[in-house]
């Protein structure tokens, strides 16, 4: 297994009127942060993977795979946590920066806390550009620096989708239709989600039943059905294991919420899609 090795790229912070960039570095052999407990940073960073795979968590409990090429944004408010998967190690160049200019720009939405990863390549190139900006020479000023970083910011959001065709006032529906529809078997708190998509919990249900037809509930009962109508398809399972795989009580209730929603029993629908 690799060592740990970090080499600073930014042996001083970078400040002008308009923000900091407070450091930038190299890690390989990195295990990531916030592996049993979310962290909380106080910054803003990028996180842009060189090589290895593993996952990123929000709060909440949603998690996305990355891979090398992915960019991870982290934001000063909302706990994370990312990282190899269990006894593996990746590389990653990271920056940390902070001040009003990219407090500006995430309330313009060219930085969006909906959408966390980004993936671009090659990375190569990638690498080099923010290389050259966090490591500038002795005779660049650190207000041309910020503003050299805020365009790199900017072409990251754009190449990436992060500031794509889908506004930031419509990113919600994303994020918490990915929320629901993920992990069925665990226990979801539609508080959490509602606290995700950046509302109040009352706003987020009426918004979502507005758009999806269903409340945020029912559409995720929805979905824990028809998980279970394709797991009742192809495979043997007990529907007792079915119900507990898919985090019900007991197969009494899932059995009620399945013929509720299909209007038959889940044997009764095994039943018919028999050959």
């Amino acid at each position: 297994m690799p060592e740990l090795n970090v080499r600073t790229l930014l042996p001083f912070e970078i400040r002008a009127a308009p923000g900091r960039i407070a450091g930038a570095a190299i890690m390989s052999g990195g295990r990531g942060v916030g592996r049993r407990a979310l962290r909380v940073f106080g910054q803003y960073a990028i996180v842009y993977l060189l090589d290895g795979s593993g996952s990123f968590r929000e709060a909440g409990g949603a998690t996305s795979p990355v891979i090398a090429g992915d960019c991870l944004f982290v934001y000063p408010d909302i706990p994370h946590g990312y990282g190899p998967g269990r006894g593996e190690r990746w590389t990653e160049i990271y920056v940390v920066f902070d001040g009003p200019v990219f407090d500006f720009w995430r309330e313009c939405g060219l930085l969006n806390p909906l959408r966390p990863v980004v993936h671009i390549e090659p990375i190569a190139e990638w690498l080099g550009r923010i290389e050259e900006i966090v490591a500038p020479a002795e005779d660049v000023d650190s207000s041309t620096t910020i503003a050299r970083f805020l365009t790199l910011l900017t072409e990251i959001a754009v190449k990436g989708g992060l500031s794509g065709a889908q506004s930031p006032g419509e990113a919600w529906y994303d994020v918490a239709q990915r929320a629901l529809a993920t992990e069925l078997g665990a226990e979801i708190s539609i508080h959490d989600v509602a606290a995700r998509a950046g509302m109040s919990y009352e706003t987020f249900r009426k918004r979502f039943t507005a758009r999806a037809g269903v409340s945020p509930a029912r559409y995720r009962s929805e979905k824990r059905v028809d998980a279970a109508k394709e797991i009742l398809t192809r495979s043997d399972l007990p529907v007792q294991q079915i119900a507990a795989y898919l985090g019900y009580s007991n197969e009494f209730n899932f059995s009620r919420r399945f013929r509720e929603i299909t209007g038959v029993s889940p044997r009764g629908y095994r039943r018919t899609e028999e050959p």
